[in-house]
């Protein structure tokens, strides 16, 4: 069994991101990637026009930030896998690849770290496998007729895929809008059945969403520690598009999207949809609109110098207010020539293969700012973790700097014989 003083499960962004902190301090540890290089997710895990909605100056990983010549840009994946891997060769960190963990227990004072090809024991052991670990697909979807062909956010790929017909497009959050919009483009119908959507413009009054959000502190804003529910919340609906569109209901339904309800239930043949297209495209309004008066306000809270606000009706071009649009009951597969189903219904949590009590009712780990309950035991790169940016390029280089400082104080304490 070999040791070490920390084990880092997972090799990506974040994985990485710990190593490189560890290795600022002398600390002997070791990465376990599962897969034969980084980046592994982004190769083959998104679809084939699949860019970051955070611009190229959002990737900011230790030491490590983005200096190319479109700052402003959006970054497609396999530019992504590239950035990856330039921060990996920085690092150099002591990466197993193809060590896949199959389990995590306590072994007295220390982990005993399970992988297909051996085991490891360590004083500390920091799990650093993302939050997009598995889609979430609804029970219902095995009432499907077994002829319509289904798929996630991770097994779509590109339209040619999808069989001759109707593609029904279950969720309207980040992945299901931007797929929403490929599918679209490639002249095919889409019926989209809609949750929530928490819409914000790409652009306003001259600057990104997210340049807004760094300078309001919405990104270091601390996740609510007695709920935690902004992990639960739906994802913002953003694209990332060459020419800096933003994607608002209207505009789907004017590039010829049916909207419906939330889905409810699938019975012989017939989805059931509830009544809440209208509420939903309100609430997503009013949501953009709150995100605007809050700009607003830090402009002139700050005396900046910048553009005057677009007219309140108009984002790039669509309007966004409309007349109330029907509400459907059902979708008749058959009717509708629906041959295709694309679940973008969210991701969950899998730790599963950790074999103690540190997770909450919900399967997110309990932690303060990634250190867990049991001694030793470290999460990073989650969504959510600590603040808004904890998952992402932006922010995950904090919280594996308060990781390893806390491993360093563990250090100072009496090794068991």
């Amino acid at each position: 069994m070999e040791y070490h003083e920390v084990v880092v499960v997972g090799g990506s962004h974040a994985g990485l991101s710990v190593s490189y902190r560890l290795a600022q301090n002398g600390v002997d540890h070791v990465v376990l990637e599962r897969h034969d290089h980084v980046g592994h997710a982004w190769s083959h895990e998104r679809w084939d026009s699949f860019t970051l909605v955070t611009p190229n100056w959002f990737l900011r990983l230790p030491d490590f930030t983005y200096d190319g010549a479109e700052p402003d840009a959006y970054m497609p994946r396999n530019g992504v896998v590239r950035y990856l891997e330039g921060f990996r060769d920085m690092v150099d960190p002591p990466i197993r690849y193809g060590a896949d963990v199959t389990g995590l227990v306590r072994n007295g004072s220390d982990w005993r770290v399970e992988t297909d090809g051996g085991m490891f024991r360590a004083r500390n052991v920091v799990v650093a496998t993302g939050y997009f670990h598995r889609p979430r697909i609804p029970c219902c979807a095995s009432a499907l007729p077994e002829h319509i062909a289904q798929f996630t956010p991770v097994t779509y790929k590109r339209p040619g895929d999808l069989p001759p017909g109707t593609t029904l497009i279950v969720g309207s959050s980040m992945s299901g809008v931007q797929i929403c919009e490929d599918v679209v483009e490639a002249g095919r119908r889409c019926v989209m059945a809609i949750g929530s959507g928490n819409r914000v413009p790409r652009t306003y009054r001259g600057r990104d969403a997210f340049a807004w959000m760094v300078d309001m502190g919405w990104l270091s804003k601390p996740v609510n520690p007695v709920t935690g529910e902004e992990r639960y919340a739906a994802s913002m609906m953003l694209s990332g598009a060459r020419d800096r569109h933003g994607i608002n209901f209207h505009s789907l339904m004017g590039r010829g999207v049916t909207l419906t309800g939330r889905l409810n239930a699938i019975e012989d043949g017939v989805v059931h949809v509830g009544r809440n297209l209208n509420a939903s495209i309100a609430q997503s309004e009013e949501f953009c609109a709150s995100f605007k008066r809050a700009v607003d306000a830090h402009i002139t809270d700050e005396g900046l110098d910048v553009p005057a606000a677009r007219p309140e009706n108009t984002d790039e071009g669509w309007p966004v207010t409309g007349p109330h649009h029907d509400e459907w009951e059902r979708i008749d597969l058959e009717i509708e020539d629906i041959t295709s189903v694309i679940w973008a219904t969210g991701y969950a949590c899998d730790f599963s293969w950790i074999r103690e009590p540190v997770l909450d009712r919900r399967g997110f780990p309990l932690q303060t700012r990634g250190i867990g309950e049991l001694p030793g035991l470290y999460f990073c790169g989650q969504h959510w973790l600590h603040t808004f940016a904890s998952g992402g390029f932006f922010g995950v280089g904090e919280d594996p700097a308060h990781i390893a400082g806390h491993i360093m104080q563990r250090q100072g304490e009496t090794h068991p014989s």
